[in-house]
């Protein structure tokens, strides 16, 4: 499945419901597909494509994942990630945390 958004400029995320929820792998591989979009899916199998960041939240967000990646050089114990990483959680969710650990 992909998908062809009318206008991404308007800042809105976008809901897709299909008539039976993607399988991880069909959920990977649409996200490929469409890799220009950031995808997320929540644990019923909705897919979500949520804008881009603005100004101020990209700011935001570059700056606590800096203080988060330097935290993690200094603990030692393990390594930091960006927004542009997806878990596949147990529950079937597939989410991109603005920043992790």
């Amino acid at each position: 499945m992909q998908v062809v958004l009318p206008d991404v400029e308007t800042h809105k995320s976008f809901r897709i419901s299909a008539d039976a929820p993607l399988s991880d792998e069909e959920f990977v591989d649409f996200c490929m597909e469409n890799s220009r979009l950031r995808i997320e899916r929540d644990a019923s199998g909705e897919i979500t494509i949520m804008p881009p960041a603005g100004f101020e939240t990209g700011y935001r967000n570059n700056d606590l994942s800096r203080q988060l990646g330097n935290w993690a050089i200094a603990d030692g114990r393990g390594v930091a990630l960006d927004s542009s990483t997806e878990y596949l959680l147990a529950n079937g969710a597939a989410r991109s945390p603005d920043a992790s650990a």
